[in-house]
């Protein structure tokens, strides 16, 4: 099968690690979140993507470049994911590339936000949902943007025109930004006050790629993000990277993943 099933037993091992030392503090909450491009479907069934995660089993899951029809929900019934939202706008208005959230939390307040601004490709968009996860709520976003030199470019019009309304203290923001880290444009998303999974376990994403390619020079860089609102009671305790095989690929891209640590307060 076209497939690098990535082992997740040590994952499993750290999390019930992770869970016992935090368990004295007050309701702590681990979320598992993961992200990934799936490429419109070309190279792999909703059955295969699934296999992926089978070790995992993601809490939320978010999808860039979604196929339509009973795709998102093939692939949630695989890994107990039962509810689901996908978007109506295609970027660039290409076949199936939708913006997607699966959950094992209902899903309410469920938006499409379109973003226009200049860049390589239009339109762009992200999607929307929130959740309570054992008590702790917490808007979803699941993007696919372009990449832009300028600072009107889509990340910029999403902080500032979608980003800025929104009074949610606990927030993820996840999906493939086409932008590595030390671009301008996350730089200024860091400066609005939200933080990449990545420091938080000093995960060294500058010599890493979410590209797969057979190529041995990094031309493309980590472009797939997982974000948090650092203002909020949370921390990323774990997360990485899925590698897949660049010879019988699922995707042209690599799942991210990570383990939110949440702690519930009087003011969740």
């Amino acid at each position: 099968m076209k497939k690098n099933i990535n082992s997740w037993s040590n994952l499993i091992i750290l999390c019930c690690f992770l869970f016992s030392q935090i368990s004295h503090a007050q309701n702590p909450v681990l979320i598992k979140v993961a992200a990934f491009n799936v490429e419109a479907g070309n190279k792999a069934s909703a059955e295969e993507i699934a296999e992926v995660f089978t070790g995992f089993l993601p809490d939320i899951l978010t999808l860039s470049e979604a196929p339509g029809g009973d795709w998102i929900d093939r692939l949630g019934k695989q890994l107990n994911l039962d509810h689901r939202y996908l978007g109506s706008l295609s970027s660039a208005h290409h076949k199936n590339k939708y913006k997607a959230i699966l959950s094992r939390f209902p899903l309410a307040d469920k938006q499409e936000f379109t973003l226009n601004a200049p860049g390589k490709w239009n339109p762009a968009s992200v999607v929307r949902a929130k959740i309570n996860a054992h008590g702790i709520p917490l808007m979803i976003y699941s993007l696919h943007i372009a990449a832009s030199k300028q600072k009107q470019g889509h990340l910029s019009q999403l902080i500032n025109e979608v980003l800025i309304k929104d009074s949610s203290k606990n927030i993820l923001l996840t999906g493939d930004f086409n932008h590595r880290l030390r671009d301008k444009p996350m730089r200024e998303l860091e400066n609005k006050g939200f933080r990449p999974v990545w420091l938080d376990f000093g995960l060294n994403v500058a010599a890493k790629t979410t590209v797969v390619s057979i190529e041995k020079r990094n031309r493309h860089g980590v472009i797939d993000h997982i974000f948090y609102r650092s203002g909020s009671p949370a921390k990323a305790v774990k997360g990485g990277i899925v590698d897949i095989d660049p010879h019988a690929p699922i995707s042209d891209h690599k799942p991210v993943w990570a383990v939110m640590y949440y702690q519930q307060t009087s003011e969740n």
